[in-house]
């Protein structure tokens, strides 16, 4: 079976966004993105099967990384998805 890394279908990893279902409340969705610049190379996250590590795998190695004062610097942007119409005039 082929990676399945998004919604588009399996073996497609291309970046498809922020888009959060319309089902969900509240539809209108804050996003911060976050890059961080390391004087080392992460480890190895665990992924278990055909599932590839979460953002708790993440964050885990992040944190470890600044424990050991491997963090140089960090940038983040915000962005915004709204599944709501726009209100009316």
């Amino acid at each position: 079976m082929g990676l399945v890394a998004n919604d588009y279908g399996i073996g497609d990893v291309s970046y498809d966004g922020p888009c959060p279902p319309t089902s969900l409340t509240p539809q209108v969705h804050h996003y911060v993105f976050t890059v961080y610049a390391l004087d080392t190379k992460l480890p190895t996250l665990p992924s278990f099967g055909q599932f590839l590590p979460g953002s708790e795998a993440l964050y885990n190695a992040l944190v470890a990384a600044r424990e050991g004062g491997h963090i140089l610097d960090s940038a983040s942007i915000s962005g915004f998805y709204s599944a709501a119409a726009p209100p009316g005039p």
